[in-house]
């Protein structure tokens, strides 16, 4: 055996010795260690109210309308592309942003405006959308959508009920298939 090996042996008995020192002697310590208590009457536990229910299906709805929102239009936009290029190179991203409405959203989220770097982050895409309806005060997903393919007044013109529809599309399939 050589010097190294009979080193680490010592010292792994001196480990060993003071850990069975810890556990199984009258010098261990008791105080921590956790007991069952044993319980003579149930607790009576509330059941949620039915507001409460309702509260959470419709914030677990309004969730998944939103992620299905995001993900109809990055489909319809760019077939979820990160690195996608449109309108003549005015538009980037999966989600086919152009600089003006970066900018716009930014500015009223006091966002720092790194459009070229950021655009194809779909993260950072979301936040911008979201800041951008919320500026212009889109509440439903047809708004949403329509502004976001029609600028701020989008959702008023009817060029954008095409885009709409294409969403509605891919938004009834994904509903469908969950």
């Amino acid at each position: 055996m050589s010097n190294k090996e009979l080193i680490f042996n010592v010292i792994l008995f001196f480990i060993a010795g003071f850990i069975y020192g810890l556990c199984f002697t009258k010098y261990s310590d008791t105080r921590y260690i956790v007991k069952p208590i044993k319980v003579k009457e149930s607790i009576p536990v509330k059941a949620p109210t039915i507001e409460i229910i309702k509260e959470h299906e419709t914030v677990m709805k309004s969730l998944i309308t939103e992620n299905l929102l995001f993900y109809a239009i990055s489909e319809v936009e760019s077939n979820h592309n990160d690195m996608a290029v449109g309108d003549g190179g005015a538009s980037k991203g999966r989600y086919q942003i152009g600089k003006a409405y970066w900018k716009d959203a930014c500015e009223f989220g006091g966002f720092d405006y790194y459009y070229d770097k950021n655009v194809k982050n779909p993260l950072i895409c979301k936040l911008i959308m979201k800041t951008y309806w919320k500026r212009y005060g889109a509440k439903t997903p047809e708004e949403k959508c329509r502004m976001h393919n029609g600028g701020p007044n989008g959702h008023t013109q009817d060029c954008t009920l095409t885009y709409w529809a294409k969403i509605k599309k891919v938004l009834s399939k994904e509903m469908k298939d969950s």
